[in-house]
């Protein structure tokens, strides 16, 4: 609930409900528990905090890691088609250097390995 807070406070979320808007007006701390009171309700604020926290665990880190931002994604629209190609080869090309270079490495400690175990002379 408290990182709901956060992000519909920092314009990071926008609510587009007004029953939301109106349940989340009505929500109260009090020691430990967070809520409604008891002749209010607060089934819609609770559903959108666990959609954001399930958000900000799964969807959101995952986006990050791939580099999927709105500016990213925005950028590549504004791409024309010969950008979009050139960009499409250009990962293309990066991608089959990348598993070259793999395999390079995994030749080279395959190779390492077999010198170790049938090299010169025998090992007792």
């Amino acid at each position: 609930m408290e990182q709901l807070r956060d992000i519909a406070s920092n314009g990071k979320m926008r609510v587009r409900s007004h029953d939301l808007i109106k349940e989340l007006r009505s929500i109260r701390r009090e020691g430990d528990s967070i809520g409604a009171d008891s002749s209010m309700r607060d089934d819609r604020a609770v559903a959108m905090a666990l959609a954001n926290y399930f958000w900000a665990t799964k969807i959101r880190q995952n986006l990050v890691g791939q580099r999927r931002t709105r500016q990213a994604e925005e950028s590549r629209q504004r791409l024309s088609i010969v950008d979009q190609v050139a960009l499409f080869n250009q990962n293309s090309l990066d991608t089959f250097f990348a598993a070259k270079s793999a395999a390079r490495r995994t030749q080279a400690i395959q190779a390492t390995r077999n010198a170790w175990r049938f090299g010169p002379g025998r090992r007792y």
